[in-house]
């Protein structure tokens, strides 16, 4: 390939359309599975004729024509909006805080368990880093130098 001939695939590259068309977030992508045949669903976006962008879950069988699959595309902003819902009604129970708490102190009594051997771990190598210097410093130990 030349160098003109490769300018002139970047530039039509630049302006594919489907360039932009992964910018969004769609947090549901492969935690959302379909009802009828159990593939996963996967975001999409699609301009209508008016030029607007609809962004929407799509069953990935259906996407990738592997299966015959009924299940209509589900709006995005429809289905994150009832699935965080939902999420808070469970999170911000009394129980489920206490649970929460609970377990993150539980880990972090897990984790206090291995700062001690850790600090111990520490000071032996800091003493052993002393003995080496104070036998090179009376001698007992040569540094043997080594030239290139």
């Amino acid at each position: 390939m030349t160098f003109g001939s490769v300018q002139q695939k970047l530039a039509k590259n630049k302006k594919a359309p489907a360039r932009h068309k992964a910018e969004d977030d769609y947090l549901l992508t492969t935690k959302l599975f379909c009802g009828y045949c159990g593939a996963y669903l996967c975001g999409e976006s699609g301009t209508s004729r008016t030029g607007v962008v609809h962004h929407y879950y799509k069953c990935s069988s259906v996407r990738k024509k592997r299966k015959e699959c009924h299940k209509k595309p589900v709006r995005k902003i429809w289905i994150e909006d009832l699935v965080v819902e939902a999420t808070m009604k469970m999170v911000m129970d009394d129980a489920a805080i206490e649970a929460i708490v609970s377990m993150l102190m539980d880990l972090q009594d897990r984790e206090n368990v291995n700062l001690p051997l850790y600090e111990q771990q520490l000071r032996e190598a800091e003493n052993a880093i002393q003995n080496i210097l104070n036998a090179i410093q009376q001698g007992i130990y040569k540094v043997n130098k080594v030239t290139a």
